[in-house]
């Protein structure tokens, strides 16, 4: 009996050093896959972090060239308020000088009521002497 109890426990040691061969090289190709993955993982989330640095950059230098252009048409709008106020200042300085066309015919309207009242009165005046 001792004989086949010997034989017996052999053969059911070796049934579980297989199964746990087995376990073992399914472990190992899980443990193999999972490396795999966190690799590919790694690759892309590399890579993201680069696009994001691409991104970051162009963004910074998309907002420097807007403040430049920001600053350039300030500097065109004071340039241009200036010389609008410089154009008004000489404008009226011309108004001033310059009498206006009512100004003008109401001086030539003067010119001839006095012109006409001059000759009335001289005319009076030959009348009566």
């Amino acid at each position: 009996m001792c004989y086949f109890t010997n034989i017996l426990n052999v053969s059911v040691h070796c049934d579980i050093e297989e199964a746990k061969t087995r376990e073992n090289e399914k472990l190992q190709h899980a443990l193999q896959e999972i490396k795999e993955a966190k690799e590919k993982e790694t690759e892309k989330l590399q890579e993201m972090e680069l696009q994001f640095q691409e991104f970051k950059e162009a963004k910074i230098q998309e907002t420097e060239k807007l403040e430049l252009a920001l600053k350039e048409m300030e500097l065109q709008f004071q340039e241009t308020k200036a010389a609008l106020i410089q154009e008004q200042e000489a404008a009226k300085k011309v108004a001033e000088q310059t009498p206006s066309r009512q100004e003008n015919s109401v001086n030539d309207v003067d010119n001839e009521l006095i012109s006409k009242l001059t000759a009335e009165n001289d005319q009076l005046k030959v009348s009566i002497a």
